[in-house]
Formats: structure tokens, sequence, C-alpha cells
């Protein structure tokens, strides 16, 4: 079984991928970590804080390579494709995160901090607010719809769906695709009844220190 290294701990052995399935049947003892990392319980606590901190960390490197695919991937998930078929990629791909780590990251979003406050729901956000910019224009409505489209991408109703309603993941996948198409072709009170306009907008770079990736970038 292929191993990962716990960030931040310097002399922190590998945990192995077992353990990752086994936190996410939601059995996840600091104890288990400690004796699989080959250290003591309270040096976990002097690397991350608390419990919560030690989850964020173990699903940080699968976040930080989903946003490196965003960022610098091939398209459609990476720039060069047409805003909507980022926009399903974008789905697409964060769906398939929540497949193998919906627990652990639920678990890890029940810091004081909260899902909204993190860095990483930042970066989807601001990924998706581009997006829907680009089709839809600035104001209000558009900035009300980025969170729309991102509260079913959440691993709570991820779990509720997948697993109490029994839901395929190429049916959530196709849902959430359709929601997609359904918010980026609505049209604003004020073009009813007329031709939409063509309008757009786009962010052209963002500085990404306060992100978990290193460099600024043009999204």
């Amino acid at each position: 079984v292929r191993g990962r290294c716990l960030p931040y701990g310097e002399g922190i052995t590998y945990w192995p991928l077992a353990e990752m399935v086994k936190a996410q049947a939601g059995m996840l003892e600091t104890d288990d970590v400690a004796a699989e990392a080959g250290v003591g319980k309270g040096t976990l606590y002097r690397r991350f804080g608390d419990r919560w901190s030690l989850l964020r960390a173990l699903i940080e490197e699968p976040e930080r390579d989903f946003q490196d695919a965003v960022i610098r991937g091939e398209p459609p998930l990476g720039p060069g494709a047409p805003p909507v078929e980022r926009l399903h990629a974008f789905g697409a791909g964060l769906l398939q995160l929540l497949e193998l780590h919906a627990r652990f990251i639920l678990a890890g979003d029940n810091v004081p901090t909260g899902r909204y406050r993190h860095p990483v729901y930042a970066f989807y956000r601001m990924h998706v607010a581009m997006l829907l910019r680009e089709v839809l224009g600035e104001g209000t409505r558009t900035e009300y719809l980025v969170d729309s489209l991102l509260a079913p991408l959440a691993p709570e109703p991820f779990i509720y769906q997948r697993e109490i309603l029994g839901m395929s993941l190429d049916e959530m996948t196709e849902g959430w695709q359709a929601l997609a198409d359904a918010v980026t072709s609505a049209r604003s009170p004020d073009e009813a009844g007329t031709a939409p306009g063509a309008r757009s907008a786009c962010i052209d770079g963002f500085s990404a220190s306060n992100f978990p990736v290193s460099r600024s970038i043009c999204l």
C-alpha cells in the first residue's frame, strides 16, 4: 500500500492510505494516527494544534492538486475552454474529489473558522465567480449565483445524496451540470423580452499568497 507523509512533520513517517480509508469510515483516532506515524500523540498536537487542523492537513494535498489542475491544467478544467465547459469540468472534478475524500473534508470543515472562511472555499468561489461573470456579467445577482452553485458541492449534501439517496456519481455530475446550465442560461429581469447582450468579464490574475497555491497566476 502506497503511503503519504504527514505535512509539516520532520521525522514523521508515512501514514498508509489504508488509514485514510479507515478515517473516512469515521473511525479516525488521534492515537491511531500517532502510532502509524511513529510519533507521540503530543507531537501531533504540537505540529497541528488540534484534531481539525490535522484533518485539514491530511486533505491539503489532494485539494492542492485539484487547484493546480484548475489553474494550469489541460482544458476544459484548466484555461483554454469556454466558460460553461470549464464550469462543467470544475463541478465534475470537485465531485470526484468528494467521492474520494468527502468524510475527511466534512470533518476538516468543522474548524472554528468554518468552511466559508477557509482559503480553499475562497479559491473555489473566485474561480466560479470568474466563469459566471464571463457569461452573466457583473452584479449582485451573479455573486448570489456563485454560492448557489457551490452549495451542492459541499461534503454534507454530497454524502446525503450519495449514501442516503443512493445517487451514482454520474447522476450527481449530470444533475449539477444541469443546474449550471440553468444558471448560465438564465437572463436577468432587465433582459426579459430582449435579446441578451454580449457581456463578459474576467479576472486578469490574483496573488496566491492567501491561498494554498503559491504564485501569482492568471485564471
